[in-house]
């Protein structure tokens, strides 16, 4: 049995996902925090990448001025006034996304497990597992529950089918 498309995300899952992702972009500005180039390159990335997914993605995504799971749906329309749902460039455009959101999410671990081993930092240690929770948290929500109800993931690579 096919689980429900959703038309839009239910709020609470919108709430949960927007604050798990500020959660790992906090905890990455902490392990960051002391190397300066390293924290504003991170901030730097951060933006970029959220600039590109509204940008390159929401924008030709069947949940453009909707609730996607992660409410960037609203965003996306609020900055970009048009779209038409277009599957070929959002397939495109969304698999340079997904190696970018690989990207932020492993970043704060590996970066914190080589500061944790170079100082022999216990906040470092505990920062840098808690990136790693983080994580596994944000894909398993991802694909257990995000990627199933969602109507474009037949064209999405960040769905594991």
């Amino acid at each position: 049995m096919q689980p429900e498309v959703y038309s839009e995300y239910p709020p609470l899952l919108v709430i949960v996902r927007v604050g798990l992702l500020i959660t790992i972009f906090l905890n990455g500005l902490i392990i960051t925090y002391n190397e300066v180039i390293v924290f504003y390159a991170y901030i730097f990335f951060v933006i970029f990448l959220l600039m590109f997914t509204l940008s390159c993605v929401c924008k030709y995504c069947y949940y453009f001025g909707k609730y996607c799971d992660k409410g960037f749906g609203k965003l996306a329309k609020v900055i970009f006034r048009n779209n038409n749902v277009d599957y070929e460039k959002f397939q495109f455009y969304g698999n340079i996304c997904t190696v970018l959101i690989i990207i932020f999410l492993l970043f704060p671990f590996v970066y914190g497990a080589v500061i944790s081993y170079t100082t022999f930092s216990g906040i470092y240690l505990a920062l840098t597992l808690l990136s790693l929770a983080l994580g596994v948290v944000y894909i398993l929500t991802q694909q257990l529950i995000s990627c199933r109800h969602c109507a474009m993931n037949k064209y999405c690579s960040i769905y594991i089918k």
